[in-house]
């Protein structure tokens, strides 16, 4: 029997514009075996593939739909054509007035969600309480699966606005505002036995807002900082909402133990 050929794999590396849209793939060598020109919307104005590579990446967050020629944006599909989704937002107002918008200014923000638009890479993670998340990374090869270290404030993994795996990762606050309160009055939410996910959800959403308000509300120029804080409340809460079950589960198992030890408080 002779063996089943199998083709030997090939790396190519992605060379993108500022938003994070492939314009080229290079070998490692510094062959270009693929190059795409689009417009300010993602639509494909030119492209050279000799090659016949599949390349479905577009603007951060979206793949090519080959059938429908639309973009799939996580949390809804994108219309390059049109220049908009073509479903509503699901956080609603949190995410601006126009249901349908991808972003209002497609050359310097990004939605990588298909929930609203956000400053690009460069200027996100320059954000308090995000860079800090960034240069805290796990070294390659780590298991980021459990805590490897305690948190910068001394705390264990999990206590911030993520659980123990993404801690790292998220950040406690944007836009100068501290998200800590809020997500700590979640992570108690989720503790208390028989209480409410979607309640406990609901509250991360409004104390973030909240929070957002302290800092941003009645001052000079706040509008479009609270307008991206508002934001933000809107992908946390729908995070947890969309995610957060196993934690709510682990939680509630957890706080049935110990009513069943030390009885009813």
């Amino acid at each position: 029997m002779e063996p089943e050929y199998i083709p030997q794999r090939k790396i190519h590396l992605y060379h993108c514009d500022h938003r994070g849209l492939p314009l080229a793939l290079v070998t490692h060598d510094g062959k270009i075996e693929w190059v795409a020109e689009y417009d300010a919307w993602g639509n494909v104005l030119r492209e050279n593939n000799p090659h016949n590579m599949k390349q479905l990446i577009r603007l951060p967050g979206q793949q090519y739909d080959e059938e429908t020629g639309l973009y799939y944006n996580r949390y809804r599909y994108y219309d390059p054509l049109q220049g908009r989704y073509i479903t509503q937002d699901p956080i609603g107002l949190r995410g601006g007035w126009n249901f349908y918008v991808y972003t209002s200014n497609p050359i310097i923000e990004i939605d990588p969600l298909g929930l609203a638009g956000w400053d690009s890479l460069g200027s996100y993670i320059n954000q308090p309480g995000y860079k800090s998340k960034v240069t805290n990374v796990a070294p390659e090869g780590a298991d980021t699966t459990k805590p490897v270290s305690l948190r910068p404030d001394g705390y264990p993994w999990g206590y911030g606005c993520g659980d123990e795996s993404t801690d790292k990762f998220v950040p406690d606050g944007l836009y100068g505002v501290s998200f800590m309160q809020a997500c700590r009055n979640h992570d108690i939410c989720y503790g208390t036995s028989g209480s409410s996910k979607q309640s406990c959800d609901t509250h991360l959403g409004d104390d973030i807002v909240l929070a957002c308000n302290r800092i941003w509300k009645d001052t000079l120029s706040s509008d479009d900082m609270l307008y991206k804080c508002y934001t933000a409340a809107g992908i946390y809460q729908l995070a947890v909402e969309k995610k957060g079950g196993p934690a709510f589960e682990a939680a509630q198992r957890e706080a049935a133990k110990k009513v069943t030890e030390f009885g009813p408080k």
